[in-house]
Order: C-alpha cells, then sequence, then structure tokens
C-alpha cells in the first residue's frame, strides 16, 4: 500500500494526474474495507472533510454517528476506515482528538474530485427530472450508465420509482424481443424441418424410380419370351372365353337377383321415411306436450305464488284482526278506568260535604285509590282529590295546624336558603322574620323556631333577596333605601339614594354576584349599584310597578314589563338591565286583544329552563300567561299562551318551582294555584290544584328547594305551609284511622255506602289493604 506523504507530494510537484491516483487508490481501498454494498462511499466519506476547497475537523463521534444514520455504518467499521487513512497519511488526528486532511494540497485535490463527481452527479439527477418531466423513460444504455452510481444520487421517492419504472420497461422490451426472437427461431427450424422430410420424400421417390427402370428393363428381356408364350397363350384365352361366357350367364343371374334386392331395398327406404315422418310427427307432439308441461308448471308456479301472497294477506289480516281486537280491549279497559275516575272524581267531591269524619276519610283514600291506580291519567292531583284528602286529614286529626301567624300585616315575600333549613318572610309591619326549621314534618307547619331580624322597621318591605352564596340578606320596599344583613358579623349596611332624590318604593331587589353588586327596582327607576364601595345610580325605566329577575349563566337579568290595549293590537314593553344598561323591547301582539283585556299587569316572574326564559304574567283580572324568552340579549318574547282563567281577582305573585315543571299563582280572591305545566298547555280538560284553605288573600308565596312544600303567606299575617304530595295525606288518612278506630274493619266501608259512592262496578275492598 502506498502512503501519501509530504516528500512524495513534493516530489510529484504539481502533477495533478498522479495526485487523484493515489487519492483514488485511497478511496478504493476504503471501498474495499466496506465491501461491495458500499461502492461509491469512499468519495462520500472524503468529501465529509472539505467545505469548499476548506478543510474540516471532526471528532470520530459525529463522523460514525453521521455515517450509521445515512448508510448504517457500524462504529467498528468506521475506526478501521479512520485508521487506513490515518496510516495512510490522508488523515491527521489533531491535539484535540479530531480528524482532518493532511494538508491544504490534498484538500484541494480532494475537493477538486468531490466537485467533479457532484458534477456528474448533479447531471444525472437534471436528466433523470427531465426525462421523468418528459415522460419518457430512461433507456438502457443511459441506466447501465448511471447504476453504480444510484446510490450516490440519493434521489427522491418519486424519482427512484421513475428509476425503478424505467428499468421494468426495458426488462418487458427485452422480454418481448426474447419472446419474438424465440418465436423467429422456432418458425425457421419449423420450416427447415419441413425441407428435410421434402428432401427425404424426393430420394424415396428417387429409390423407387430406379427400381422402376431396373423393373422396365427386365420388362424388355422378358418381352421376347411374353411373344413365345402368346401363341401358347391364345390357347388359353379360348379356353378362358367359353369360361367367360360361362361367367356372364352366371352375371345375369346375379343381376336379376341384384335387382330384385334392389326393389324390396327401395320398398324398405319408402317405408323407412314413413317411420322417419311418423316419428318427426311423433317428436312435435312431444315437445308440444313438452310446452304444455312448461306452461302447466308455471301457471302451477303462478298459483303456488297467488296461494303465498293469498296466506301473507290472511296472516296480515289475522294480525290487524289481533291488533284491532286488543285495541278494542284496550278501549274498553279505558272506557272502565275513565269510568273509574269519573266515579273517583264525584266521591271526592261528595266527601267534602259529609259530617262524618271516618266515611270523609274512607271515602276521600278510596277516591285517590282509583285515579292512583291509573298513573296515566295524572288525577292524582286533580283539586277534588287533593281537596278531599286534605279537608279528610283536617278533619280525621284536628290537632294539625297548616298555618302559623308572625306578621302583623300582610306577608309580602318569602325566600328560601339552598338547603331548606331555613327561610325568610317580610311584610307590611315592617319586620323581617327567619324561620329556622328543627324537622320538617310531613304534613303542616314544621318544628321550627322564629326571630327577628334587626331591619330599619318604620315602613313596609316589599321584597327579600339572598345573595348567591347565602352570606346575605337583601330587604328593599317604602323607604329610600337598600338594606343588606351580613349573617357572618351581624351588620345591616345602608345604600340611599343619590342626593337630593326623593323617596321610591322598590317592588322588587336582588343581589347581581356575589360581589356585592344589587339593584332595586321601583316603578319609574332602576338604582343600581355596581358593588358596595360604587355610588348608587339611578337609571330611569319604563312606568311599571311589576318587575322581576331572570338568572341566566352570564348573570342575573332584572326585567320590567308593561301592557297596553289597543283596538286588536295589544302594546307590551319589556326592559332588562344588562351590564348596567338598560336594554328595551316594543312589540304588539294579536293574541291578547282588547275584547279579551286581561287588565293591567300585576306580578311577573321568570326562570332559566333548557337554555330558554320561561316567564309568567299574572294580570288583573286573575288571567295568567306565559312566555318564552330564546334570546337574553335581545328580550325578543315569543309564544304567548294564556292559560285558562281559573282565578277571578288579581295575581299578586307568581313563582316557578326549582325543577320548572310548576307554576304557583296567588290572588287576592284567596286562591293559590298551582299548574303543571307538562299538562296544562296540552290538555284541554285540565284544572291546577286549588289551595284555598286560607283566611283573606293570599299575598305571596315560594317553593321549597326540592320541590316538596309549597308556602302561602296572606294578608292576615300567616304563613300557610302546603304538602304538593297528595300519597302523603292519603297515607296519614289510614294511620289516622288504624289508631282512632281499633276495630279490624277500621278500613271497610258499609255495602250500602260503598254503593252510594262507588257503584256496583267497582269491586268493594279494604280502603287501606289492612289486614
Amino acid at each position: 500500500m502506498k502512503k501519501i506523504t509530504i516528500d512524495s507530494l513534493d516530489r510529484i510537484g504539481s502533477g495533478n494526474n498522479i495526485v487523484e491516483d493515489l487519492l483514488d487508490q485511497q478511496v478504493r481501498e476504503i471501498e474495499t474495507i466496506l465491501g461491495e454494498d458500499y461502492r461509491g462511499m469512499g468519495n462520500k466519506i472524503l468529501s465529509m472533510f472539505i467545505q469548499g476547497g476548506n478543510r474540516l475537523q471532526l471528532s470520530e463521534e459525529k463522523i460514525a454517528s453521521e455515517l450509521y444514520a445515512k448508510k448504517g455504518i457500524s462504529r467498528m467499521m468506521v475506526q478501521r476506515i479512520l485508521e487506513q487513512m490515518a496510516s495512510a497519511n490522508l488523515l491527521r488526528k489533531t491535539p484535540g482528538g479530531k480528524y482532518e486532511l493532511s494538508n491544504n494540497l490534498l484538500a484541494q485535490r480532494a475537493y477538486q474530485k468531490v466537485e467533479a463527481e457532484n458534477r456528474v452527479l448533479r447531471t444525472m439527477r437534471s436528466t433523470i427530472r427531465d426525462r421523468m418531466a418528459r415522460k419518457e423513460f430512461l433507456d438502457e444504455h443511459y441506466l447501465n450508465y448511471i447504476t453504480s452510481s444510484l446510490d450516490l444520487l440519493e434521489l427522491p421517492a418519486e424519482e427512484a420509482e421513475f428509476v425503478r419504472e424505467s428499468r421494468d420497461q426495458i426488462l418487458r422490451r427485452k422480454r418481448r424481443r426474447g419472446f419474438l426472437l424465440t418465436l423467429f427461431i422456432t418458425a425457421i427450424m419449423a420450416m427447415a424441418l419441413l425441407a428435410g422430410i421434402q428432401t427425404c420424400e424426393t430420394r424415396r421417390k428417387s429409390i423407387e424410380l430406379a427400381e422402376k427402370n431396373e423393373e422396365l428393363k427386365g420388362s424388355r428381356d422378358s418381352l421376347s419370351q411374353a411373344v413365345e408364350s402368346e401363341r401358347f397363350l391364345n390357347k388359353e384365352a379360348q379356353e378362358n372365353l367359353r369360361f367367360a361366357i360361362a361367367e356372364a350367364r352366371r352375371a345375369d343371374s346375379l343381376s336379376l337377383l341384384a335387382t330384385a334386392n334392389a326393389k324390396r331395398a327401395k320398398a324398405e327406404a319408402i317405408r323407412a321415411n314413413e317411420n322417419a315422418k311418423k316419428a318427426q310427427t311423433e317428436k312435435a307432439r312431444a315437445e308440444r306436450e313438452a310446452d304444455d308441461a312448461i306452461r302447466s308448471r308455471e301457471s302451477a308456479r303462478r298459483a303456488e305464488a297467488e296461494a303465498v301472497r293469498s296466506a301473507e294477506n290472511a296472516g296480515r289480516l289475522r294480525i290487524e284482526a289481533e291488533k284491532a281486537e286488543a285495541n278494542a280491549l284496550l278501549a274498553r279497559q279505558r272506557a272502565i278506568v275513565f269510568s273509574n275516575a269519573v266515579v273517583a272524581l264525584n266521591a271526592a267531591l261528595k266527601s267534602q260535604e259529609l259530617d262524618d269524619a271516618r266515611l270523609q276519610a274512607l271515602v276521600a283514600r278510596q277516591a285517590y285509590n282509583i285515579v292512583s291506580a291509573s298513573p296515566e291519567l295524572g288525577l292524582t292531583r286533580h283539586p277534588y282529590i287533593y281537596n278531599a284528602l286534605y279537608y279528610a286529614v283536617k278533619d280525621v286529626d284536628p290537632a294539625i295546624r297548616f298555618r302559623a301567624k308572625t306578621h302583623g300585616g300582610s306577608v309580602r315575600d318569602i325566600v328560601f336558603q339552598p338547603n331548606g333549613r331555613r327561610f325568610f318572610t317580610t311584610g307590611s309591619d315592617g319586620r323581617v322574620v327567619q324561620w329556622d326549621i328543627d324537622e320538617w314534618n310531613a304534613l303542616g307547619v314544621p318544628a321550627h323556631r322564629s326571630s327577628e331580624l334587626p331591619f330599619d322597621g318604620d315602613a313596609v318591605h316589599n321584597t327579600l333577596a339572598l345573595s348567591p352564596n347565602g352570606d346575605r340578606l337583601l330587604v328593599g320596599g317604602e323607604l329610600g333605601r337598600l338594606q343588606v344583613y351580613n349573617f357572618g358579623n351581624k351588620m345591616i349596611k345602608h345604600f340611599d339614594w343619590p342626593k337630593e332624590k326623593g323617596t321610591e318604593e322598590i317592588f322588587a331587589a336582588s343581589f347581581l354576584n356575589n360581589t356585592g353588586a344589587l339593584v332595586g327596582m321601583g316603578r319609574t327607576h332602576a338604582y343600581y349599584l355596581r358593588d358596595e364601595n360604587a355610588p348608587m345610580r339611578e337609571i330611569a325605566k319604563i312606568n311599571s310597578g311589576v318587575s322581576t329577575f331572570l338568572e341566566t349563566g352570564q348573570g342575573v337579568v332584572p326585567l320590567s314589563a308593561q301592557f297596553a290595549y289597543r283596538d286588536n293590537l295589544t302594546e307590551f314593553s319589556i326592559e332588562g338591565l344588562i351590564n348596567g344598561r338598560m336594554l328595551r323591547q316594543d312589540r304588539g301582539t294579536r293574541q291578547i286583544t282588547a275584547q279579551s283585556n286581561y287588565g293591567a299587569l300585576t306580578a311577573l316572574v321568570a326562570e332559566q329552563l333548557d337554555g330558554t326564559g320561561l316567564l309568567a304574567f299574572g294580570f288583573q283580572h286573575g288571567q295568567i300567561v306565559l312566555g318564552r324568552m330564546d334570546d337574553v340579549a335581545t328580550l325578543e318574547i315569543n309564544n304567548l299562551v294564556a292559560l285558562f282563567k281559573q282565578n277571578q281577582s288579581p295575581i299578586v305573585d307568581l313563582a316557578f318551582s326549582p325543577n320548572g315543571r310548576y307554576l304557583a299563582a296567588a290572588s287576592l280572591d284567596g286562591r293559590a294555584t298551582l299548574w303543571d305545566l307538562k299538562i296544562s298547555e296540552s290538555d284541554p280538560t285540565y284544572q291546577p290544584l286549588l289551595l284555598e284553605d286560607h283566611e283573606g288573600w293570599a299575598t305571596s308565596l315560594c317553593f321549597s328547594p326540592d320541590d316538596r312544600f309549597l308556602l302561602v303567606g296572606t294578608k292576615n299575617g300567616e304563613v300557610a305551609f302546603w304538602n304538593l304530595d297528595p300519597r302523603v295525606y292519603a297515607e296519614h288518612l289510614c294511620t289516622q284511622l288504624r289508631l282512632r278506630y281499633l276495630s279490624p274493619r277500621y278500613d271497610e266501608m258499609e255495602t250500602n255506602e260503598w254503593r252510594r259512592f262507588f257503584g256496583t262496578d267497582i269491586k268493594q275492598q279494604k280502603v287501606c289493604g289492612g289486614n
């Protein structure tokens, strides 16, 4: 192995060819170490140490990692290559442990060599791209030229695929040429074989011709013998003539016999033709019979399909008949259920007129049993059933108190804490009372403790509101200020109207968030406080004392509304305080006409339900109207629906249950009505629950957080407690009957009494299922 040294370079001077030969020799030795699979890698490795003709210093780690990443060359192989290049003085190791080319002259020659190869490679790549762009495959000559450099080209996948397709195309052409050449050679061989066969046949005929010539020569030799024997033959001919005459006579006889046989054959042929005609006729008849059989089979198949369809129709008819029978049975059963329900409602209504407490309780409980057995009718909260149970409990258990009096005037507002263990009431006597529940009774007034909170009480309080986290209580009314009680420090904070502003009565007030923002709604202005340290702002609003608050995902929105009647069109206005600004929506509706004139708007309540604002409006003449607000930002209300009129006096308060299913209304006719909104809008026969065992007007109401109870405030200062589940009253009746009437027949009615209230179609039974 020759080494590249400074002395050798000095001796050769600038002989580029000699330097390049030495470099080529070192590159070949590198490729010999790497093996046949790494042809061309010598120049690649050499190019790693050059940049723009200058030498680069590379660590063994960098060289090994780069060669492994690009070509999968192991570290051991890299070490061998570096040692070989160093031993040949092609590389030298720097004091820092890195490798570089031995001198600048080598670097320049190596750079020129690598650049020359790179130019060739670029030319190859350019040619491939050009052929690829023109969709012209590479020819075999060019492929042979670039094959040894393909690994060095590092073509993209698309160009490498084009090279493979070019090679495949050449292989296909070679195969086609091979096939045609094979076919041509086969044809030549076949023609040669045919010519050989013909040559053999000619040679055979020549031999036969020679043999004939030999025979002809023999014939001439024997001709003389033939002349000699002619005389002898003439004699034999005469003998033969006589014999031929005899044979001719015998031939005539045979001819006559043949003629007879021909006649018989002709007769047989005629009979055969006749038989063939008969066979043809039989064949035609057989074919006709086969066609008839096919038509018969098709007819049978159609008949079978018709029979199947008939069977299917019969099955459908049978199913429809069974369905009709089932529907008829269901209709009969529903008729019986409805009939029994009518009997139960009539019995419940009659029970309220009875003086016998036991009989009243039995009739009311049995009426409940009948309607509760058919829950699909939704009659367990029918006013006849509910009131029959309620008044029967009052008569059979007079010790139960259903009302508690705390205020000296009308109860104006009631508000619950979310846990249901405490609520607050306020009224026209200027007092605010805190009710702490020790135990909720199933019926009547719960066990409780009441105490008065220290609000200024020299005027009527109209409204109460709890902060969202329940730590403060807001009160508003006739005083020219809002008052906030803090349950933590037991202190009251006052928020007065702006200076030089007269006193305006507040009809509704609420916290807007937990940071101290609150608002009071008067008749002509809203009083808005952004936080506890901000000054009170006075914002003009429509002239209406009816306001409410809608809790949305973006916060609490105060609302005020007003109705005005104009012939066939009712003008409707609503305002909302959003982000400290009053937004107003005016529209007209023909759903409420001047002829129906419900009077002035007297009550308003709003609830967020399934992403929609549900509103209820109460009017002076006792009418209730429902509406929906799809978008709070626009305050647009759609689908105004009037519930049928149940109250005869102004609606003074409205409340939605926490689950949004029920609407309660308080009226100055002394009634509170409870509406099931899932039924009331779709069932024209629906009647709301009537709660009217009050002394005086119903002035306020509130649901408990669990929807079980409805609290109704009255004009005389009482709070009435109504359990909204009639099942509780029904079970209490049986408990009292069992305690008061110890006979085993405590829950049985006399036969004549049963027939009086429930007739003979309903089977007599124990009312409480007693044993």
